[in-house]
């Protein structure tokens, strides 16, 4: 079988032809097709995608040990990991993990250590009087269906700080993001609820709340729930939504069981489609859910973060919000919600209201905004529309830069409620 394969654009597979110039460099699999290529982007002859999932989480006091998942924003610790670890959709490895505080972290320590099935791996990290930390020499291989969280341990007198990390993740094949989530709040019995795509959700019963925005094409797949608890009596239905609409991406977790899986079907996305989870529980027990889900972009490399508001942004008014995450209001402080990222780039801005703005001259702007200041990515919202984009600027990140978006809304009258997303390409 040949290897690293020069050919032309017009010979290769579909799945290297959709972003190559006239030529790239192809490296065949087994079965003859296209697995990787080194075309400048993330992905690399003989190697996966390159991405990476980033979170956001308040201080925990000294002497606690609490989990969150590996993609996260908000209120996220829990003392009982089964009710944050985020099941990975499919084989990758995990590496590089960094780790930075809001602030000065204290005379006492915080220890940081990738979990995999509830088992301590050896990627760690550990700040002591510092503000960042990181372990880039360990990693650890997972497979699809496995339960990933991030624990902390805290000892002595700690700051009361913001905590902030980025982990990479490599994939096996190219074209594959994980989209992982913690339903942090259970879902009654008989109820349903309407989740975030990314991070941690504490879900809404109007789905507008939870509607996140594609920044960018492709095809969502390979759906795996898992349950804090065994569902009782009857099924825990999980449901990919899109446009407001079910789509046939969907798994049942039965009576007696934990986990579900749905590998058969996929959904195809365009940039400006919104999403959403959607939890049916019609078993006995309250139950919460967490979810992974692979996303194939279009253009190798892409990897997507995407943020929706549970506020609305007042008139007149500038308010900041994370890069990622759901369920978390807008915030008046920017050091409240910055997020860490990896070394790479950052393009394809997308804004979005849940309703057309209204009233003559009203308008929203949406910025990314690196290390406090503002960047070229942005995009307005006018009135009468409900959508901006930036798809003609990109700015370069490295390791242990800060991103967050800014808001800004006119003085005339009404409020509106924002989503934003972007397209992060990690370097490998």
């Amino acid at each position: 079988m040949l290897k690293n394969l020069l050919v032309y654009a017009l010979l290769l597979p579909s799945v290297c032809t959709a972003q190559m110039g006239s030529f790239a460099e192809c490296v065949l699999n087994s079965s003859g097709l296209c697995s990787s290529f080194n075309a400048g982007g993330a992905a690399v002859a003989g190697g996966g995608m390159t991405s990476q999932v980033i979170g956001n989480a308040p201080t925990l006091g000294t002497g606690a040990t609490q989990y969150a998942g590996l993609s996260a924003g908000g209120n996220s610790w829990s003392a009982t990991e089964a009710a944050v670890a985020q099941p990975m959709p499919f084989d990758a490895v995990i590496s590089v993990t960094r780790v930075c505080l809001s602030g000065a972290s204290g005379t006492g320590s915080r220890a940081f250590t990738i979990r995999k099935n509830a088992v301590d791996t050896t990627v760690t990290t550990t700040i002591t009087n510092a503000t960042c930390s990181a372990d880039t020499t360990n990693s650890v291989s997972v497979s699809a269906g496995d339960r990933v969280s991030l624990k902390q341990v805290t000892t002595g007198t700690l700051n009361s700080v913001r905590i902030m990390w980025a982990i990479k993740i490599k994939a096996t094949n190219i074209q594959e993001f994980p989209i992982l989530m913690t339903g942090f709040s259970q879902v009654g019995a008989g109820g349903t609820r309407y989740h975030d795509l990314q991070g941690n959700s504490g879900g809404q019963f109007t789905e507008q709340y939870t509607e996140y925005i594609f920044p960018t094409a492709g095809t969502v797949d390979r759906m795996f729930v898992q349950t804090d608890v065994n569902s009782v009596t009857s099924t825990f239905v999980t449901t990919l939504r899109k446009n407001n609409a079910d789509t046939a991406l969907t798994a049942s977790v039965a009576a007696g069981a934990s986990t579900a899986s749905d590998t058969s079907n996929s959904v195809a996305v365009v940039a400006g489609d919104i999403a959403t989870i959607k939890f049916v529980n019609n078993g006995s027990a309250s139950t919460r859910g967490n979810v992974g889900m692979r996303f194939r972009p279009t253009i190798d490399g892409e990897s997507i973060a995407t943020y929706n508001s549970n506020s609305n942004l007042a008139q007149a008014t500038t308010q900041y919000s994370t890069a990622m995450g759901g369920g978390i209001a807008l915030d008046s402080t920017e050091a409240n919600i910055k997020q860490l990222v990896l070394a790479g780039t950052i393009k394809k801005l997308r804004g979005k209201t849940y309703s057309n703005l209204g009233g003559v001259g009203q308008t929203m702007i949406t910025k990314l905004r690196k290390n406090a200041v503002d960047t070229l990515l942005s995009c307005t919202i006018d009135t009468g529309s409900a959508a901006c984009s930036d798809s003609s600027n990109e700015i370069a990140v490295v390791d242990d830069d800060m991103i967050n978006f800014i808001y800004t809304s006119s003085a005339t009258a009404g409020s509106s409620q924002p989503y934003s997303g972007i397209v992060i390409v990690t370097t490998p």
